[in-house]
């Protein structure tokens, strides 16, 4: 019986081994300490495939290496060595932990010394990319910024550009959600406490924002994201400078691809998404495409990229409807595409219509209690269960205002940035108004298209804080973000308006107290104002149909 049990199990083990995608042998797995410019050294593990080399592939992490394992996997396939890098004071990396102000451009440059060794390396025929995901794709971004001359290409998905704006401080507004999972990372550093010393955007964020050396990008970049990607605007905002700003190739080539996806790995790419799932043609493999994009710049193969429109974006529409039109990709020169914004104005009895109808002002309020703020269900989160989910729950609450339209008599596509002009006013000196788009289907379902936040005190400017003065009408813009969807036939569009998305935003305690400083909260009684002369309004940028 036991010789039997023990011929199973090697038998077993013998048939897992060699159906298992294993990784290259021992002798092509090398960890290097890679010296930077001040003696310090990275852990640096590369693999190699067993033929030729084509070039090197760069994946910078704060990570375990091991994250990166199955992306190691398939680039090695392909012909590429890789080398997966540990920041300073992670996992195996010498120094101190310094959170990306030693990755990019400063006195110290580990990703452009990084990239230099790799040039000379003899498997690496010269040549070298990066790839990064989510955070360790901001540090490709840095990699891109500092301009090494042995950098080739990029390929970036779900990343933040400016660190401030695209990933802790949007709008102003404390990005709890990430922040709270993130930071707990990396506990092991002084420098996370840091960053709440610093919530305004001011000299200390200079060495973490890209934007300021997109004249310095010489390679040709991909940018990957989602419609429902936290870090979004990290995508679009690089793809849109670096084709300004950038020079030669970084200038000529830059690549957007926007699919129905929220961020990451585990979503970009997937067909189900929140509580939707996406038609076939939803499914992306973005590691495909990727050695795609790489076998264009490395190997300098015609894999028609240099042919290709810039931008290639997936137009959303009802999920489960059959014939509905939209759930497509679609393909354009530039983002957003052409549209027309059509004003869609806020209204009496909860209506949100094209015609500004009501002639006098008008205001609703609610009473808005940081210590029960609205709950985060869904949207453009990092941990927290991401993607288009019913917001009827909280509609319910008396502290949501609603504007829905009438259910429509056509398809509506709309593609493009979503904002709201809104006339509001506060009893205190500083507090947040929120906004979401919502999808409301012939059944209820209220689904989750795009959201936005705006802190008072920072509705003009991120560097400069101005309060309220309390029971005074403002004037605010919300940012919802981005998106394309066909808006179905017989579905309503729906603005929902309040002060608070917790957790994804940390409730404003309603005072003006620096951030993390207050020792009191205040309930905050908020209005909102529509028709007259205070007539607030969502833009929409509708797509017209070809036959309009």
């Amino acid at each position: 019986m036991m010789k039997k049990y023990i011929r199973c199990t090697l038998t077993f083990l013998l048939v897992a081994f060699l159906t298992s995608p294993v990784l290259p042998q021992s002798q092509d797995f090398e960890t290097h300490m890679v010296a930077m410019r001040d003696s310090v050294r990275l852990a640096t593990h590369v693999f190699r495939p067993a033929g030729t080399s084509h070039g090197a592939v760069l994946i910078r992490t704060s990570e375990k290496q091991e994250r990166y394992t199955n992306v190691a996997r398939r680039f090695v396939r392909a012909g590429y060595a890789v080398a997966i890098q540990n920041t300073r004071g992670r996992y195996g990396s010498e120094g101190v932990d310094s959170l990306f102000f030693d990755d990019g451009w400063g006195k110290r440059q580990d990703g452009y010394d990084t990239v230099e060794w790799l040039a000379k390396q003899p498997w690496s025929a010269g040549k070298v990319a990066c790839f990064g995901v989510g955070i360790d794709g901001f540090l490709a971004y840095q990699v891109v910024s500092s301009a090494p001359p042995g950098l080739t290409t990029a390929y970036v998905v779900s990343a933040p550009y400016d660190f401030y704006q695209d990933a802790l401080f949007p709008a102003g507004a404390f990005r709890k959600e990430f922040a709270d999972v993130w930071f707990r990372e990396h506990s092991g550093t002084a420098l996370t406490t840091l960053f709440e010393d610093y919530a305004r955007l001011s000299r200390f964020w200079l060495p973490l924002l890209n934007s300021r050396r997109a004249s310095e990008v010489r390679v040709p970049v991909a940018h990957v994201t989602g419609w429902y990607d936290a870090f979004f605007n990290g995508a679009w905002r690089a793809f849109s400078i670096n084709r300004r700003k950038a020079r030669g190739l970084g200038k000529k080539y830059q690549k957007l691809i926007i699919g129905p996806w929220a961020g990451g790995l585990d979503a970009i790419g997937k067909r189900k998404q929140g509580e939707l799932t996406f038609p076939d043609d939803a499914a992306f493999d973005v590691l495909a495409d990727a050695t795609r994009w790489f076998d264009q710049w490395l190997k300098q193969e015609d894999t028609g990229i240099l042919y290709e429109t810039p931008v290639r974006y997936y137009l959303m529409s009802s999920a489960g409807e059959s014939f509905a039109p939209g759930n497509e990709w679609r393909e354009a020169g530039e983002w957003p595409p052409d549209a027309k914004n059509v004003r869609f104005y806020l209204s009496m009895n909860g209506m949100l219509q094209r015609d500004k109808k009501d002639k006098n002002d008008t205001a609703e309020g609610y009473r808005y209690n940081p210590e029960n703020p609205v709950p985060t269900v869904g949207g453009a989160t990092v941990y927290y269960q991401p993607g288009p989910r019913d917001q009827q729950q909280v509609e319910k609450r008396e502290d949501v205002l609603l504007f829905t339209t009438e259910p429509l008599s056509f398809p509506m596509t709309v593609a493009g940035r979503i904002r709201l002009k809104l006339y509001a006013a506060s009893n205190m000196l500083d507090t947040d108004f929120t906004a979401k788009l919502t999808d409301v289907y012939p059944d209820g379902r209220s689904m989750l298209v795009a959201d936005g936040i705006v802190r008072a005190r920072y509705r003009k400017s991120l560097q400069d804080e101005k309060t309220l003065s309390p029971n005074r009408v403002t004037v605010f813009e919300i940012d919802l973000g981005h998106t394309a969807i066909v808006f179905n036939e017989g579905h309503r569009i729906r603005l929902a308006i309040s002060s608070s998305n917790s957790p994804r935003f940390e409730a404003n305690p309603n005072t003006p107290t620096p951030f993390h400083q207050n020792t009191h909260m205040f309930t905050a009684v908020n209005s909102i104002y529509y028709g007259g002369k205070k007539a607030s309004y969502l833009y929409l940028p509708i797509v017209p149909s070809a036959d309009e």
